[in-house]
């Protein structure tokens, strides 16, 4: 795969889906300056732009918190982008595609002898590519405006609607009529039971003659629930 290639498919995404054959010449002029001959420009949608804005606030989300985050510390906070860091298993190829909300840009970084460079796309396409965008005037990506997504909070154990009773929210996109209908269950924490005959009137003392037999276990069958929550 080329690099035109990888920016072919991420020029698709950054147009909410719609694909526009990428050219070197949009047109060829004469030395007046007149237009002798001129591509015409042509556009198909290829994908739903609900799944393009899904994919859009995937890739953003790459760059806060996944293999991407050092843009974070490169562009100032504003400069809103998304992108994907890519390397081969032999570490002969580093890859970072991205945009903003005015230009797509892919970077390639190898060798000409395919030689391994010991690098990840992290390490190296990544570091050119936020430096181009440190500098270059752009427009900022519209992330969390998209009209055609809802937003539900989400139990990220789950993967259901957010509980209040389960712990932290995590605020997740969706396209309409895929969001989950059903609550995460939260089991209610188990009750502990007195060990002082003081602490629990009318009990008996135990039979300091005899240890107490140890209480059989019971099997829960819905246990497995509660461990999906762990």
């Amino acid at each position: 795969m080329a690099p035109i290639d990888v920016q072919q498919m991420y020029q698709s995404i950054a147009a909410g889906g719609s694909y526009s054959p990428l050219k070197a010449i949009r047109s060829v002029m004469n030395p007046h300056g007149q237009v002798l001959t001129r591509y015409p420009l042509t556009v198909k949608q290829v994908a739903s732009p609900e799944a393009a804005d899904l994919l859009t606030y995937a890739l953003h989300r790459v760059t806060i918190d996944g293999t991407a985050k050092e843009i974070g510390a490169t562009l100032p906070s504003w400069k809103t982008v998304a992108g994907k860091t890519g390397t081969t298993n032999d570490k002969k190829d580093s890859w970072f595609a991205g945009f903003s909300g005015q230009h797509v840009v892919t970077v390639w970084v190898g060798r000409d002898d395919n030689k391994p460079t010991n690098m990840t796309g992290g390490t190296g396409a990544l570091k050119v590519w936020a430096d181009l965008f440190k500098v270059l005037p752009t427009k900022p990506l519209q992330v969390a405006n998209s009209s055609r997504l809802v937003w539900v909070d989400v139990d990220q154990s789950t993967g259901l609607r957010f509980n209040p009773a389960c712990g932290k929210a995590v605020r997740t996109p969706f396209i309409k009529g895929t969001q989950p209908q059903q609550t995460s269950y939260c089991a209610p924490p188990a009750s502990a039971e007195p060990t002082d005959p003081v602490a629990a009137p009318g009990a008996a003392a135990p039979d300091a003659s005899a240890p107490a037999a140890p209480a059989n276990k019971k099997t829960d069958p819905s246990g497995w629930i509660d461990n999906l929550m762990q």
